[in-house]
């Protein structure tokens, strides 16, 4: 399945700021993107969301300038989640993006505990979709902050 990419024009916060935020959803598995569309939608977030499918992607997005929020799975082929954060942050791509973790792994092993203050939230599959607009506000803070 190739990348998607989706806009939705409505407010984050339900407070009548106006907040837009960018968000990438990396995840190799192509069921967990309508799930999260769904999530967004129905909450009504002023986003605009893009999925990838790798590794790689997440970096050449961040190469062509994204900023926002990521929500990156760890258990990918070739290049898994840890070994993405550690590019992005190796090649200084983390200004400006906020990472939440979006994984059936429950803990981050404990060579990643360097790469887990690149991590401001680690949402659990199954999830609930409050846990996914807890991710979202929170980055959303982050960023305006």
């Amino acid at each position: 399945m190739s990348s998607r990419e989706f806009y939705c024009c409505m407010n984050i916060n339900g407070k009548g700021e106006d907040m837009s935020l960018n968000i990438l959803l990396v995840d190799d598995d192509p069921t967990i993107a309508p799930v999260v569309e769904d999530v967004l939608t129905h909450n009504k977030v002023d986003m605009s969301f893009a999925n990838v499918m790798s590794g790689n992607e997440c970096l050449e997005r961040l190469r062509k300038g994204f900023k926002g929020l990521v929500f990156m799975d760890i258990m990918m082929p070739e290049m898994d989640g840890w070994q993405t954060i550690e590019k992005v942050v190796e090649e200084g791509l983390n200004d400006g993006i906020v990472i939440s973790t979006l994984t059936a792994v429950d803990d981050p092993p404990p060579h990643s505990q360097i790469l887990a203050e690149n991590i401001v939230n680690y949402v659990n599959k199954p999830f609930t979709p409050q846990q996914l607009i807890d991710a979202i506000e929170d980055a959303a803070m982050m960023l305006t902050d």
